[in-house]
């Protein structure tokens, strides 16, 4: 959950137990936090654009299609698209018959490609880490939770790194299984 400014974060916390150490917040991309665990909706929306494009193969595909088709908003998806193509993932062409496709083949784009344009997903939040090493700390009981929360991270930023967008876009979808809207 991302609080607004001036907002009161005790007012916004459900009930419950208490949350764990606050991570890094990610370095220049569109959502706050670079938690892999919650894919923020800029993230969500470049990634359906993705597979659409890795789908499209050579052609283009464009905003309007993609937008109406995932019921995602125009406006956020064309920024999304335009963070892609800044980063180098895709490249739009403008005009009647315009559009945007993939830079490079769909097998060299991994999902961490397109993750890290919006969530740089580094090695963990060093400074937990370092509060919960300090002798004087009063984080020191953390430095598990700390580490376990590092490991699983790793984990998430590996998957997202083994996985193309071209072995993505052939996986269909399973009888019975749920699909979230890409909006929600």
């Amino acid at each position: 959950m991302t609080l607004s400014q001036g907002s009161d974060p005790a007012s916004t916390r459900a009930p419950g137990p208490a949350q764990p150490p606050a991570r890094a917040p990610a370095g220049g991309g569109g959502d706050t936090y670079s938690d892999p665990m919650h894919l923020g909706k800029s993230t969500r929306y470049a990634l359906t654009a993705a597979l659409e494009m890795a789908r499209a193969k050579d052609g283009l595909v464009t905003v309007a299609e993609v937008s109406q088709h995932h019921a995602i908003p125009a406006g956020a998806l064309a920024k999304a698209l335009q963070a892609l193509v800044r980063a180098g993932v895709a490249t739009g062409t403008r005009g009647v018959g315009g559009g945007y496709r993939l830079a490079r083949a769909a097998s060299a784009i991994s999902v961490l490609d397109v993750v890290e344009v919006f969530q740089p997903l580094g090695a963990g939040s060093t400074e937990s880490a370092d509060a919960s090493r300090d002798p004087a700390s009063t984080e020191q009981p953390l430095v598990g939770l700390v580490g376990l929360l590092d490991e699983v991270d790793e984990y998430v930023r590996c998957t997202f790194a083994s996985v193309s967008l071209q072995t993505l876009a052939r996986v269909k979808a399973r009888p019975g299984s749920r699909r979230r809207a890409a909006s929600g």
